[in-house]
């Protein structure tokens, strides 16, 4: 296709040293076996500590599921009557499912309104033009990417399924389900967007 990226567009120097960072960690962590080396990164994400008492309207809490090998999530709970969900790369897609899941309840005393995904992570089997133009830029390589949906698909499922292709297929028909409002933001170099 015309319009490959021969090579990386004119970045600042902070803006490559940031990315070059990143490339490396995302590298370094990436374990044959399709695992994170979760030690590896906690040094570039720190924990923060969960609040019981509100912030910005929400409260959290750590659970432990499994002490052995460290496995806990951290569960937000909003004192407001409404919310919104909102994630950015994989967090956008996140953002979507659980949306998506709310969307099957009523729930008493909360509404979601809206869902904000910013350059959400979906996918698909076949590649977009945007995928093949835009490979050579910085970031996130197609490579990089079939590695993080083969690590994180079931065994023997393709890029069709609906938690990757969330319009593919065999995608959830949200036709029924209360789905709220929505804005995907999505900027000039991602090569997983639709579209020029």
């Amino acid at each position: 296709m015309s319009g490959r990226y021969a090579s990386s567009p004119r970045l600042p120097l902070k803006t490559r040293l940031g990315l070059a960072t990143f490339s490396f960690a995302a590298s370094t962590a990436r374990r044959s076996n399709f695992t994170i080396n979760r030690n590896f990164m906690k040094i570039f994400d720190p924990k923060a500590p969960s609040s019981a008492k509100p912030i910005n309207g929400v409260s959290s809490f750590d659970i432990t599921i499994d002490p052995s090998n460290n496995l806990w999530f951290r569960l937000y709970i909003p004192t407001t009557t409404s919310s919104s969900s909102t994630g950015d790369s994989a967090g956008g897609n996140i953002a979507h499912h659980v949306v998506l899941q709310a969307g099957e309840y009523r729930f008493s005393n909360m509404d979601v309104i809206g869902l904000i995904t910013i350059q959400p992570f979906f996918g698909g089997e076949g590649r977009t033009e945007s995928e093949i133009r835009l490979s050579g830029v910085p970031g996130l390589s197609i490579e990089r990417s079939d590695w993080y949906w083969k690590a994180f698909l079931p065994e023997g499922a393709d890029r069709n399924h609906p938690v990757v292709n969330v319009f593919g297929p065999n995608a959830v028909d949200i036709s029924g389900v209360h789905f709220p409002a929505t804005l995907v933001v999505i900027g000039g170099l991602i090569y997983y967007r639709i579209g020029k």
